[in-house]
């Protein structure tokens, strides 16, 4: 499973992360890309926290590099079965003291879209940080222009997590998955949420960050 995860994960451990192991205390940060993504797109902020926390266990994933397109629930699922093996093999026998997440932008929904299949876990939540993720979809306050690209793109190339971003996946708003996201108490398991986003930022309005804190938690 984590040949795939290339050298961002290097087999040879760091003394400061065997002494994690032996006293049980591994901590866990999964690095989540966004968009047409890879592993590759968070590799300077992963090098950053190795160099200030080299006890911490790192894992980028790379299981939807090429399913970025698709369903973002689906994408949740891949992720949490990834996050579960890099568990077993770099943490077993109890030695999980705490998982974090980092999300860069559609990759901060594709982490709350695994928490569902991370329940048995959930004790073991720390800190979920998203860097300009769309929470609250891309459903109001955009621009004719971008409402147009994500049109042709939703229909022409078949990307579903657009649509969904939409919150034209289904007929009913309720069914959506933005909303239904929205109900689920996954980041109600951490002890740390931050959302970082830009004011400036076209893609996707900075208001997302407080209202999500509002309705999620």
């Amino acid at each position: 499973t984590q040949g795939s995860i290339s050298e961002l994960q290097s087999p040879q451990l760091s003394q400061q992360q065997q002494k994690s192991q032996k006293e049980g205390g591994c901590h866990i940060i999964v690095f989540v890309h966004g968009f047409q993504g890879s592993q590759w797109d968070l590799r300077l902020f992963r090098n950053m926290v190795a160099l200030f926390y080299p006890n911490i266990f790192l894992m980028c994933s790379s299981s939807n590099e090429q399913f970025t397109s698709e369903d973002i629930e689906e994408m949740g699922e891949r992720l949490a079965r990834e996050v579960i093996a890099f568990i077993q093999e770099w943490c077993p026998n109890g030695q999980l003291e705490k998982v974090s997440f980092i999300g860069h932008s559609l990759g901060g929904l594709i982490a709350r879209a695994s928490f569902k299949h991370l329940e048995q876990i959930k004790e073991k939540m720390f800190t979920y940080m998203s860097l300009s993720s769309p929470h609250l979809g891309c459903a109001y306050d955009t621009t004719f222009m971008f409402d147009t690209g994500l049109s042709v793109l939703s229909k022409f190339k078949g990307c579903l997590c657009l649509k969904q971003l939409q919150m034209t996946d289904t007929q009913d708003l309720e069914d959506t998955l933005i909303y239904r996201l929205s109900n689920f108490k996954g980041l109600g398991w951490f002890k740390n949420v931050c959302l970082v986003s830009s004011y400036y930022c076209l893609l996707y309005t900075s208001d997302a960050a407080d209202d999500l804190l509002c309705v999620d938690l």
